[in-house]
């Protein structure tokens, strides 16, 4: 289960070379006053956080939204490699069209725009943390599912159309993924 706090990581021009600069998980709880209250704390990436990516691209966020949706428009899940390290799974980046596994330091501090981290609310145990890198290396060079994508684009899309039912599943294991599919699987 996921916790209702987001953290928000603004890296917006942040070189690669800034790993020592740390990154900030700010969460808001909601009170009964009709305040939200906001505190931060040092991120340190724990397996099964999602990344939500936001390039702010103006020609992205317009297709989006002729499509009835919003950002963020890219979507990645964090595992723990064997030797210990930390990666992230991701499907499309950057516009080549495949499944990555990337060290997680340097891609959150070299990409150029905004990531919300949603966080689980309880940690993976170690078994679940295994089966999930497991996954994720099992993933590693699959094609990106660019059918599936142009599809959204049309009335046969899984998402708010009547063939929901029929399109919109979770599959476990696909020759290609979508980023969203791919960590909804994961």
């Amino acid at each position: 289960m996921f916790s209702s706090l987001f953290a928000i990581l603004s890296l917006v021009g942040m070189p690669a070379e800034a790993v020592e600069r740390p990154s900030y998980l700010f969460a808001t709880q909601a009170l009964a006053d009709p305040t939200a209250h906001v505190h931060g704390e040092r991120y340190r990436a724990r397996s099964g956080d999602l990344l939500l990516f936001d390039d702010h691209s103006a020609l992205t966020h317009q297709v989006y939204r002729w499509r009835g949706t919003a950002g963020p428009l890219h979507a990645a899940i964090i595992f723990r490699r064997e030797d210990g390290s930390m990666a992230a799974l991701e499907a499309g980046t950057n516009a080549v069209m495949k499944v990555f596994v990337f060290d997680l330091e340097s891609r959150m501090h070299g990409f150029d725009g905004t990531i919300l981290v949603r966080r689980l609310h309880k940690p993976l145990s170690a078994e679940q943390s295994a089966h999930l890198r497991d996954f994720a290396l099992a993933q590693e060079g699959k094609p990106y599912a660019i059918g599936r994508l142009l599809l959204q684009l049309t009335p046969l899309r899984s998402r708010g159309s009547v063939f929901a039912d029929y399109l919109g599943r979770t599959v476990l294991d696909r020759d290609r993924w979508i980023c969203s599919e791919l960590v909804v699987a994961a």
